[in-house]
This record gives C-alpha cells, structure tokens and sequence, in this order.
C-alpha cells in the first residue's frame, strides 16, 4: 500500500504540473505577453506624443517666424518703376555716381529680362575714383534705387585712383504698351 500511495502521490504531483503548466500556457504566458506589449504602445504612444509636441513647437516657431518676416515685408515699399523710364534710370544712377564723388567711364544696360511680376535689367557701371566715394555711392544706391541691387562689383588700384566695374540688376515694371496688350 505504500507503494500505491506513493504512486499515488506522484501521479497527483505529475497532475498538478500538469494542470499548472497548462494553467501558464493558456493564461498567464499570455497575459504576460499582453503586457509586455501593452508596455511596448504605451511607449509608442508616448515617444508618437514627444514627437507631435516637438512638431506643434516647431510650427508655432515658424509660424512667429513668417509673421515677423511678413511685417518686415510690409513696413518695407519698393515702389517698381516702368521700364520705359530705362534712359530715366540711367541718368540717375550717373548722377548718384558722379554726385558721390566717382567719375563713370561707362553705363551700359543689358536686354530687359521678363519675370513673372517685373523685369530684369542687368546695368553695367565702370569707372574710377577713391574707394570711400564708392562706399558712398553703394549707400546713396542702396536708399535712394532699393529696387537696383549690386550683382557682382570688382575693384582694382592703379596709380593714385582706383577703378571699379560694377553689374547692377534693376527690376522694374514691364513696358506700358507690353502691360496693355496683355489680357
């Protein structure tokens, strides 16, 4: 009898291993995987929420940024003139040298180039005289023509003087009878 007990007791250790093993197998191994990835989402979600916040400050910033540059753009007016005043153009920019001290050895205007809203007009200016007078000429051109800017400039010494060879772009409005003949 002891030994049918003891068989006994084993086989009911055996069932209880059994049923525990079963018992893991259909409800905590998969309870533990659920949560293991219940802790993954929440995770996700959490590193998804960082990103989204990092993303609406961004925007935000940028949004600053534009409306701060669009006021800029307001509070600056450039007023285009038409490019029937070319020869107009040229005076004054032969003026504004000479008034600033430089002697101008040439003004040559390039083809009107069409843009979208204005066009394009590449001026080469050349002359001599000292470089002070040149920075102030740059100065006079840059508040008195906004709408004329220094493409490219060169400088060079010879002797006493110096010399400078300048191309200017000059945007102005297209033609009046260009503008006319456009629907």
């Amino acid at each position: 009898m002891k030994r049918t007990t003891a068989s006994l007791h084993l086989s009911g250790s055996v069932v209880l291993l059994a049923l525990g093993a079963a018992s893991w197998v259909v409800s905590i191994g998969p309870a533990m995987a659920r949560a293991h990835e219940a802790d993954a989402v929440k995770r996700s979600v959490t590193e998804a929420s960082r990103t989204v916040l990092n993303l609406e400050h961004q925007e935000q910033r940028s949004r600053q940024e534009v409306e701060q540059a669009s006021a800029q753009l307001e509070s600056v007016s450039v007023k285009l003139v038409s490019i029937d005043e070319r020869n107009s153009r040229l005076a004054d920019l032969t003026a504004l040298a000479t008034g600033s001290g430089l002697i101008v050895d040439e003004v040559s205007p390039g083809e009107p180039e069409k843009g979208e809203l204005f066009e394009m007009v590449t001026i080469r200016l050349r002359g001599r005289g000292a470089y002070s007078d040149l920075a102030g000429f740059m100065h006079s051109l840059a508040s008195e023509h906004p709408d004329t800017e220094i493409r490219t400039f060169r400088t060079a010494r010879s002797g006493d003087e110096g010399s400078f060879e300048m191309r200017l772009v000059w945007r102005a409005l297209p033609s009046r009878t260009n503008r006319r003949a456009s629907p």
